[in-house]
């Protein structure tokens, strides 16, 4: 009954009025989900940001601590470790 009751409201009783009315919703579907899209891109990158800033701040400690933290003299370089060629090396190689 649901139905007959929503064709009688839009006017609808040929197959050829319910093709136009299809058709036309359809159009309407589509421009809509057309506006929709680039709404959805900006709601997808202000997610991003969001997660970015809630790691900002769950690290804003430890990047204060790490940047409280001052050298009183410049740290040593480590020398460069030298490798020794096979030729080098103590007894036989296989």
């Amino acid at each position: 009954m649901e139905a007959l009751d929503f064709l009688r409201q839009k006017e609808i009783s040929t197959v050829e009025s319910l093709d136009a009315y299809l058709d036309e919703t359809s159009a309407q579907a589509v421009s809509i989900r057309e506006e929709i899209r680039p709404m959805e891109k900006r709601a997808k990158e202000i997610d991003r940001l969001l997660f970015h800033i809630g790691n900002f701040e769950a690290n804003k400690p430890v990047h204060a601590k790490y940047t409280a933290i001052r050298w009183t003299k410049p740290q040593s370089v480590a020398a460069p470790v030298a490798i020794p060629l096979p030729s080098q090396l103590p007894g036989k190689i296989p």
